[in-house]
């Protein structure tokens, strides 16, 4: 697992160990911020089950002013400090070892995209989006970017334009207003 783009391109990630995590294939991760393009740039960015923290590293590879990572797993969270210190990151970001629910409670600042990467069988999308507009933890411009089960139906209260993606037996699924 790499980096693709940016200052941290090429570099090598660590990955937790054990079946807790499913890092997201590079040319997944590739197609996402090819969709987001430069809408990373500046941007403040929520990776909620950030896992290995490639995708938040990716943001910041790519020019994002702030990443917010989340994972409650404790593997998940140290791995994601280490590839953080090997990539000698030293600010501009917030690492948090919560539970997602925990995290929106705690979490102040609005988030210019969100990047949605839960175990698929959870099935807690809509859920998280909700709360979210709750809170108003959305900046108006939002982006949410969310991986999941190509068979999954999401089923949104509010209107977003929405755009998909599918690769093989998962799917990328774009919010934007």
């Amino acid at each position: 697992m790499r980096v693709i783009a940016g200052k941290y391109r090429s570099r090598r990630l660590l990955a937790p160990k054990g079946l807790d995590t499913r890092p997201s294939l590079d040319s997944i991760k590739e197609a996402m911020f090819n969709i987001l393009g430069q809408e990373v740039i500046d941007a403040t960015v929520l990776d909620l089950f950030a896992g290995s923290g490639a995708l938040g590293i990716e943001a910041l590879s790519r020019g994002a002013k702030k990443v917010y990572f989340n994972d409650v797993a404790k593997k998940a969270y140290d791995v994601i400090k280490k590839n953080l210190e090997n990539l000698g990151i030293e600010s501009g970001y917030a690492l948090t070892k919560l539970s997602y629910k925990e995290m929106l409670k705690v979490l102040n600042n609005q988030v210019d995209i969100l990047i949605l990467d839960p175990p698929y069988k959870l099935g807690i999308y809509e859920e998280i989006i909700s709360m979210m507009e709750e809170r108003n933890l959305f900046s108006p411009n939002i982006k949410i970017m969310i991986e999941m089960d190509e068979d999954y139906e999401l089923k949104l209260k509010t209107s977003y334009q929405i755009k998909e993606y599918h690769y093989g037996n998962k799917k990328l699924v774009y919010l934007f207003r």
